[in-house]
């Protein structure tokens, strides 16, 4: 049995996940250019970000994928329209929850920025 060092476990799981989770005190929470094109982003509605970025560019994509090609909506007689169906609805809704956490997690992440960044500004007075 082979055990993993506890540095290499806490730099592939620990760190990852309070990056993700906004858990990163003293620490910038976005980059520049994400922090920019964010600002860009968020100037689309959020209802179209979430059919956009969620359902065409991530819910399609899966729905092809994992009704197509991962598990065969195919047999002997032909097209599997139950399958295919169900497979629809669940990537449509998937989708749009993808698309909705992306907008909510980097939502509050470029307002923790902002907030962070006018704490850091002062102008002179």
């Amino acid at each position: 049995m082979v055990f993993a060092p506890a540095s290499l476990i806490l730099t592939n799981y620990f760190l990852p996940l309070n990056e993700a989770l906004c858990f990163t005190k003293g620490l910038e929470y976005m980059k520049e250019k994400d922090f920019d094109e964010w600002a860009k982003a968020r100037k689309q509605s959020i209802f179209s970000f979430i059919l956009l970025r969620g359902l065409v560019a991530w819910g399609l994509p899966m729905f092809i994928a994992m009704t197509f090609f991962v598990n065969d909506a195919f047999d002997e007689s032909g097209l599997i329209v139950s399958h295919v169906v169900i497979n629809a609805v669940a990537w449509t809704i998937g989708g749009l929850l993808f698309g909705a956490s992306i907008w909510y997690f980097t939502e509050r992440k470029y307002k923790k920025e902002l907030a962070s960044r006018k704490e850091t500004y002062k102008p002179f007075q």
